[in-house]
């Protein structure tokens, strides 16, 4: 556990907690009195700020100033914490339980080399560009607005928010995916009507987290002018959606380029699971009997 509320930079340099539940700022209406910098705050850490005490808190990142805001449902500021590192296509992620806010930082994309369908067959995403043409599940050839790319490096990464998950051909369904589709843990697949990030679907037999990763990699996101559904190896996956005050990649200013006066859609309007407990219990039950058909030994579903 970190505390170091008075110093002038707090290092999280390896695991940590920060927890500034103490400051007395959730819901108050005034803003917090954390004032220190922090650095190195990346998978494996956490930063606890207590919660407004109602549902709705969220955290935004703001990529210009690096800057972290935590706000109630209502708009109020909760907590802000200046960050100095390199946040680049990461997610910053809010848990509220018991009276707690817990924030986590994750990466949201394809592996390198996913086959992408496009009106002239499948291509690597890495090969995509703005302007090229690619499926979405309704039929429609739609144009790539914009490719990120983010290198992750799992020296000090948390692997259950940053290392690949291995969806194995046939896992889904018949053909789906079509090869084994490797994608980031908070990456969402669409699975009976749930949007359900890979890492809740991590079962160890049909669905798994790779356990071997070169120590650099890339990930990458497409982008069209609306959040929809494209075809990543025969499964349904989402774009991108734009949250530009919480997420940046490596080729950040490329997309201000294309996009100088921001960009804002609306998300897809399907539930959506982060968690395996907040999948529902058919589809466990589906994929471990698609498991055993794939002769694979099932985990047992609760």
């Amino acid at each position: 556990m970190l505390d170091g509320v008075s110093n002038t930079y707090i290092d999280f340099a390896g695991a940590g907690v920060l927890d500034l539940t103490g400051e007395g700022a959730g819901g108050s209406g005034e803003m917090a009195k954390f004032q220190a910098t922090v650095e190195n705050f990346d998978g494996d850490d956490k930063i606890m700020v207590a919660s407004s005490g109602h549902a709705g808190d969220k955290v935004h990142f703001n990529a210009k100033t690096d800057i972290l805001t935590v706000t109630a449902a209502d708009g109020s500021v909760i907590e802000q914490i200046q960050l100095d590192g390199d946040y680049k296509g990461m997610k910053f992620s809010l848990q509220e339980n018991g009276g707690v806010d817990t924030i986590t930082v994750s990466a949201i994309c394809f592996y390198r080399g996913t086959m992408i369908r496009t009106p002239d067959g499948e291509k690597a995403v890495e090969t995509l560009k703005a302007g090229d043409l690619v499926m979405t599940t309704d039929g429609v050839a739609a144009p790539v607005s914009w490719l990120g790319r983010q290198t992750i490096s799992t020296v000090f990464s948390d692997p259950e928010k940053v290392w690949p998950i291995r969806i194995k051909s046939g896992a889904l369904g018949e053909n789906v995916p079509s090869r084994d589709l490797v994608l980031s843990p908070d990456h969402a697949v669409l699975v009976d009507g749930v949007l359900v990030h890979a890492g809740a679907l991590v079962n160890g037999v049909s669905i798994v987290r790779q356990s071997i990763v070169p120590r650099v990699f890339t990930y990458y996101h497409v982008e069209l002018d609306d959040h929809a559904l494209i075809l990543a190896e025969n499964t349904p996956a989402e774009t991108f959606i734009d949250h530009p005050r919480r997420l940046a990649f490596d080729n950040w200013d490329e997309r201000q380029a294309l996009h100088p006066f921001g960009k804002d859609m609306d998300e897809m309007p399907f539930a959506r699971a982060k968690s395996s407990r907040q999948v529902p219990v058919h589809i466990r039950v589906a994929l471990a009997a698609r498991a055993q058909k794939l002769g694979l030994v099932a985990a047992k579903v609760a």
